[in-house]
């Protein structure tokens, strides 16, 4: 939901505080850490793009990895635990509540418009312009970012620990902070995030906030490192206002943005004061957890808990509204929001459809679906294709990334009228940082392709789940993950292997031709 400027009106309130010491290196687990899984993706990657030490001026987009940020996500956990702070659970959003999509719209919207103003500024950079391009330009965080952390999770020793879930992943991190109450009550707990939200909930007496941005793990002496954050005590803030939780001040701050919190306070709560009975009790519906059934199903069932974390969370969605069919205009029509990705603004949107960007706002198209029949071709007929390339692998002509980042452009290809040259092509699969518009665009058009075959691949394994694989879902099972079908080659440019490539790619590029 988001209440404007929450933190920051509470810090100046004085309700907030930064502990110098949320944990030594060596400590005996004192703390329970429950993680918000997207802001903790998002947080490590600002965190890998501050770590930059040099930034082309040419280079359009960040430089970070997907690799990059996968590592630094275990390397981030580890060092919680090596600081006494025991991972007790990290969430993934696997649906989103029918009353926020109109947020989601707005911000790809936003989004849409921050990618537009930045290629302008890109385009005319001056030097005194310069540092507003790199803040856009940090902002434009890869579209495949949540699931790239995901998966580098569920490949570390904290695979158990991870959840995708059948909502967003706030009620849940609420909702295991309350039992880490009870269940560790001789230990702290704390929820990391960046979303003011789940401050908002009841999330346990002993539960701290632990903000992201302001994480920092320093090294004061030579006794070793010690971990610094910014922390946010809930209940121990509403019992400061007479108050068994933060509900009312909440809905107050929302509803007053421009006034602080003390006035709020001196104003609106005390003895015989309370808020409007019907708007308030519709505003806390929005901060009530009601999941405590489905994550003790999630942590009780590993069969339930693994059919969902094989999905991205836009696959789950589409699960999740085909299920329960909430908040959908018509029992047949579903709304997906897939992930935004960094394209040329000037030019028409890349083939993905749904909810997508359309110059320089969102637009959405309904997508019809295909008979029973005509379905089965399409699929028989991917199979040959993907067939053909992945043999080239297990014959050792290529790797196996090698031959999906083959397939992945041959299929991108035939749905292009402008075909790129063969330059341009091994850019791509040797991942090269994009400094031209040109070359965005053509890796957006990679990027979508390689994801719509990333969805149809886990679309079919859960539909198949409990039943014999069809043939193109056990060549679809080879497909890599994302950080390692777009981890940058460093051995093929200016090697033979360049060379190789732009001569495969010129005699399929003929062949098109023809």
């Amino acid at each position: 939901m988001g209440i404007t400027k929450f933190f920051s009106r509470m810090e100046a309130a004085g309700y907030t505080r930064i502990v110098d010491n949320i944990g030594w290196r060596g400590d005996d687990f004192h703390t329970s850490a429950v993680i918000d899984g997207p802001s903790f993706a998002f947080h490590i990657f600002r965190t890998c793009n501050k770590s930059i030490d040099e930034r082309s001026e040419d280079m359009i987009g960040s430089s970070v990895s997907y690799t990059d940020c996968a590592a630094a996500a275990v390397t981030f956990l580890e060092t919680l635990e090596d600081h006494g702070i025991n991972i007790d659970s990290v969430f993934f959003d696997g649906a989103l509540p029918a009353w926020k999509r109109q947020t989601r719209r707005e911000r790809l919207q936003n989004f849409a418009r921050s990618l537009d103003t930045y290629r302008k500024q890109q385009d005319k950079q001056t030097k005194s312009q310069l540092a507003s391009v790199e803040l856009l330009q940090s902002g434009l965080v890869p579209p495949f970012l949540v699931q790239a952390v995901q998966e580098a999770i569920l490949d570390s020793r904290f695979k158990d620990l991870v959840y995708s879930v059948p909502g967003e992943a706030d009620e849940y991190c609420v909702t295991a902070a309350k039992k880490a109450n009870l269940t560790h009550v001789e230990k702290k707990v704390a929820i990391f995030t960046s979303d003011s939200d789940l401050a908002v909930y009841e999330s346990g007496r002993q539960t701290h906030i632990m903000l992201f941005d302001d994480y920092y793990q320093i090294q004061p002496d030579a006794l070793g490192s010690v971990i610094k954050a910014t922390t946010f005590w809930p209940s121990a803030i509403a019992r400061k206002i007479w108050r068994d939780n933060l509900h009312e001040l909440a809905y107050y701050m929302a509803a007053y943005k421009d006034q602080s919190v003390a006035r709020l306070i001196a104003t609106k709560i005390g003895p015989g004061k309370s808020p409007p009975v019907d708007e308030y009790r519709s505003f806390t519906e929005h901060f009530t957890a009601k999941v405590a059934d489905s994550l003790s199903l999630l942590q009780g069932d590993e069969a339930e808990r693994q059919s969902l974390l094989g999905l991205d969370a836009r696959v789950a969605e589409l699960v999740h509204q085909a299920k329960t069919k909430t908040g959908l205009a018509s029992p047949d029509e579903f709304e997906i929001f897939l992930p935004f990705v960094i394209e040329d603004s000037s030019k028409s949107a890349t083939p993905i459809r749904e909810f997508k960007r359309s110059g320089v706002a969102s637009g959405s198209l309904k997508v019809s679906g295909m008979d029973d029949s005509a379905l089965q071709m399409g699929l028989d007929a991917l199979y040959e294709y993907f067939d053909e390339d992945t043999r080239r692998a297990a014959s050792g002509d290529e790797s196996a990334v090698e031959s999906w980042r083959t397939v992945i452009v041959r299929l991108m290809l035939a749905d292009m009228d402008d075909l790129p040259q063969p330059a341009e092509l091994v850019d791509l699969i040797d991942g090269t940082l994009c400094t031209d518009w040109q070359m965005v665009h053509l890796s957006a058009h990679y990027q979508t392709t390689f994801y719509s075959v990333r969805l149809l691949h886990q679309v079919m394994r859960y539909c198949h789940r409990d039943g014999r694989k069809p043939k193109l879902l056990v060549r679809l099972d080879g497909m890599p993950g994302i950080a390692a079908f777009f981890e940058p080659d460093e051995s093929i440019a200016g090697t033979d292997a360049e060379d190789e490539w732009c001569r495969f790619f010129e005699e399929h590029l003929a062949t098109m031709n023809t």
